[in-house]
């Protein structure tokens, strides 16, 4: 039986806090999962919600954590789409890890 890998899962703002290696970006990981989420948003008739992340496309001034403080705060303001929205953090989290790993994503 396979660890569950999305046991230890993290709050974006607690993930891209966390460190970085070299083999390892979490910043870079931020652009699909934002994609990922305006499209299940836009999806769910949440269109608002999509907004705001629309600012981060058209700003490169503000910062990934900025970017993930958003995102948690799109999961409380979305409840009922706040799991599917952790598979997508649990996605990127674990990627990251087995990228930093060397394993076969």
């Amino acid at each position: 039986m396979t660890d569950d890998p999305c046991a230890k899962l993290q709050s974006m703002q607690d993930w891209i806090e966390g460190s970085n290696s070299e083999e390892e970006c979490r910043p870079c990981a931020l652009g699909p999962v934002l994609q990922w989420y305006e499209s299940e948003l836009n999806e769910a008739g949440k269109p608002e919600l999509a907004q705001l992340l629309q600012k981060f496309k058209e700003d490169d001034t503000l910062t990934p954590l900025e970017v993930a403080e958003t995102m948690d705060r799109i999961k409380d303001e979305a409840p009922d789409l706040a799991e599917r929205l952790r598979e997508f953090d649990c996605t990127a989290q674990v990627f990251s890890i087995k990228e930093q790993n060397n394993e076969e994503v």
